[in-house]
């Protein structure tokens, strides 16, 4: 996998200026258009492998990965959410709001701290629309997880990878999903602006 763009507007929080935006985020723009578009675009297994890689060593800001997977003018598909997710926190993509064809849905279930006008992501869930060869995907994983200390648990059905000092506390592979649980110690606080 290779990338043209760095990653550093995930971990950048942006500065509430005002009647003026942040210079800072003017510099990062074209990053943050190539990622966007690298997710549109690059194969599944590039996409896992490139949010393992964001959340190996620091906690990012979910929001540009939210985004990545939304259709232009998402917001105007009202759709009806499944029971467990809470519409208050939760941020929800369906298939109908998806820019790829190869996910059912994209689930990030979040900690509300509004006291600190905060989310911190809990877990998210890539939910494929067909089954995939998850040792492959789980092989793809590894690779980006070689700087820190994993332990990969392989089951017919499901890999994990239980890693340590990490936002990562595990990832799990499925042949329909993919699941990753993050380590709350490891939480950075974004505020929402």
């Amino acid at each position: 996998m290779n990338l043209d763009f760095n990653l550093d507007f995930l971990y950048y929080q942006e500065k509430a200026i005002l009647d003026a935006r942040d210079p800072k985020m003017k510099e990062l723009d074209p990053h943050i258009s190539k990622f966007t578009s690298f997710f549109k675009n690059e194969p599944l297994m590039d996409i896992l492998k490139l949010i393992s890689k964001m959340y190996k060593n620091m906690h990012p800001q979910e929001k540009y990965l939210y985004r990545g997977f939304l259709i232009e003018d998402a917001y105007k598909i009202n759709l009806e959410y499944p029971d467990y997710v809470d519409e208050e926190s939760d941020l929800y993509i369906a298939d109908k709001k998806l820019n790829r064809l190869d996910l059912k849905h994209v689930f990030l279930k979040r900690f509300d701290d509004a006291a600190n006008n905060a989310y911190f992501l809990k877990e998210m869930e890539l939910a494929f629309v067909s089954s995939q060869d998850h040792t492959a995907i789980a092989d793809g994983i590894e690779e980006e997880l070689k700087e820190v200390v994993y332990r990969r648990l392989d089951a017919v059905e499901e890999i994990t990878f239980e890693v340590e000092n990490s936002p990562i506390a595990s990832i799990k592979i499925s042949r329909d999903a993919f699941n990753m649980f993050i380590n709350p110690d490891k939480w950075v606080r974004y505020f929402r602006g």
